[in-house]
């Protein structure tokens, strides 16, 4: 069977070279193909207003490139509440903690006392981050492909401001060869790998 699949794509290869060898120049050739390609949208986690827009559709961005920022305001006066209340947790923890060496405080206020510290270091950490989530890089490197919100507009909670086109998810096939002549015929590209003289026109 192997021999014979052989033969028959020999032949077919064989057939077409001798066409494009001896077929009239105004004979046009043609590749009909497809293309594919999954983008990556970026959106902000919390509703805000574009502040700073650094890419226009069509720049080229690499991994951790800046994007965007939105306003702040709120996300820094959450970060400076939280530093004061863990500052104040701190200083009620210290207290509890010599009381307990001292035999005059309890186990219990200490642990208290610790828990609340913890508490508010999380909260601290948690502001940050949000913080810090309001400057936006971006994910992959990549071509920007579209910008849906401008500088001044107000965005919602996931909705995206750009999408990127990462090269790595472009996909191009080329499945047939179509041959623009009198009694066309139509072969899988696969058999044309051994073709001669073989001149490719081709259009996306």
């Amino acid at each position: 069977h192997l021999g014979a699949g052989a033969a028959a794509a020999a032949a077919v290869a064989l057939t077409v070279g001798a066409y494009f060898y001896l077929r009239p120049a105004a004979d046009r050739l043609e590749f009909q193909g497809w293309v594919e390609a999954y983008l990556v949208f970026v959106s902000p986690d919390e509703a805000g207003r574009v502040e700073t827009l650094s890419v226009r559709e069509g720049d080229a961005v690499q991994n951790g490139a800046a994007l965007f920022n939105l306003d702040a305001d709120l996300q820094r006066a959450a970060v400076a509440e939280n530093e004061a209340a863990v500052i104040n947790a701190r200083q009620a923890f210290d207290r509890a903690r010599e009381l307990l060496k001292k035999n005059v405080g309890s186990q219990k206020t200490f642990e208290d006392a610790e828990a609340a510290l913890r508490t508010a270091e999380a909260r601290l950490n948690s502001t940050k981050t949000r913080l810090e989530r309001r400057r936006v890089n971006s994910p992959a490197t990549g071509t920007v492909q579209e910008v849906y919100f401008r500088e001044g507009e107000q965005v919602p909670a996931g909705r995206p401001i750009i999408s990127l086109l990462p090269p790595s998810t472009f996909q191009r096939g080329l499945p047939y060869l179509y041959l623009d002549a009198p009694n066309a015929i139509s072969v899988p590209c696969a058999s044309l790998l051994a073709v001669p003289r073989m001149t490719q026109s081709v259009s996306y």
